[in-house]
């Protein structure tokens, strides 16, 4: 093959190429051009559902059907319980996350809620884990209240995280079944932290107390590290910072949540549905830190969906309302001494 045919073939497949990735690119510049367009109308439509949901939920009293509010009657029971059982010890909680967002929201539950989260100072919430399995017992409740702890993984072991009480019961398929949870969360006091290198820090410290735990240091001796670390201190401080146990800080649900002592001390008991319950002083300011504008209800939302694991149950608002019977007697008759 002489030297002109190659390079009328070697001219062609250049020429070639060139119009095929000059056609793909063309392509790709009108999907791009599809996609903004396309973006555009379905972000009108998610505005438009956003400014809908918060018209309903915020501008129109909702009640809950049987099932979701028989599941929210076990939750005020179960929180009226730990209420007691603080009381009883001297202990301070107060009712967090999304749950504080419905107490000032709405005077009770986020509409589609199933569950509740408190949270504690860190000598109150390692004294509640010592005698809440006594109460538990002291009631009978021990078949009823299960207490477990969040697992979290770290270099392939499971590790025991913050506090969790559950009410479990057999479904109709004859498997567990939980009908009302509380998630506590420790907090710390926390000294002094520098703005710029408060996020590494806490995140660093965070793995190391993990890793402390899994190799077997102790509870004792991975918070000592953990104090040191980050600063913290058991003794009332200038700073409360959410416990490395929980949802906040970076790489995590929630931003990081420092506050003033002030935000959250001294407690003030809010209406929660038809109770009154503990709830941090400054409760603008606690919320805004974590959430931003709380009081709009968000593009997306988080919900756990229990309710559906009992429409089909004919008995289940009955059985619902035993657990509320039989939990409210126990918090009537509550002995403090």
């Amino acid at each position: 093959m002489g030297f002109k045919q190659r390079f009328m073939e070697y001219f062609l497949k250049k020429s070639n190429s060139y119009n095929y990735y000059k056609k793909e690119s063309e392509s790709v510049a009108q999907l791009k051009e599809d996609f903004k367009e396309y973006k555009k109308t379905t972000d009108d439509y998610l505005d438009s559902y956003n400014h809908l949901f918060n018209t309903i939920f915020l501008d129109y009293e909702l009640h809950p059907k049987p099932l979701l509010s028989g599941l929210q009657g076990i939750c005020v029971e179960l929180l009226s319980f730990c209420d007691n059982v603080c009381k009883k010890y001297d202990l301070q909680w107060w009712i967090d996350f999304g749950n504080l967002i419905g107490t000032v929201r709405h005077e009770g539950f986020v509409p589609w809620d199933d569950d509740t989260d408190i949270g504690m100072m860190r000598e109150d919430y390692i004294k509640f884990n010592e005698v809440l399995p006594k109460e538990i017992e002291k009631y009978n409740l021990q078949d009823i209240i299960t207490i477990s702890y969040r697992k979290r993984p770290i270099e392939g072991d499971k590790i025991d995280s913050f506090l969790q009480l559950f009410i479990i019961d057999k479904n109709h398929e004859g498997k567990n079944a939980l009908l009302g949870g509380v998630d506590v969360f420790p907090y710390d006091f926390l000294n002094d932290y520098d703005p710029d290198t408060i996020d590494d820090l806490y995140y660093e410290s965070k793995l190391d107390y993990f890793r402390d735990l899994s190799r077997g240091e102790g509870m004792e001796k991975s918070l000592e590290n953990l104090y040191e670390n980050l600063n913290l201190s058991m003794e009332e401080s200038k700073y409360v910072m959410h416990g490395v146990e929980g949802a906040c800080g970076p790489r995590n649900l929630y931003k990081m949540l420092i506050v003033d002592k002030e935000t959250v001390f001294p407690l003030k008991r809010m209406k929660y549905v038809d109770r009154m319950f503990p709830c941090p002083n400054d409760h603008d300011t606690y919320l805004r830190k974590v959430y931003g504008d709380y009081m709009k209800v968000p593009k997306s939302i988080r919900t756990h969906s229990r309710v559906k694991n009992f429409r089909y149950v004919e008995d289940a608002p009955e059985k619902f309302q035993d657990y509320i019977d039989l939990l409210k007697g126990i918090n009537e008759n509550f002995e403090f001494d």
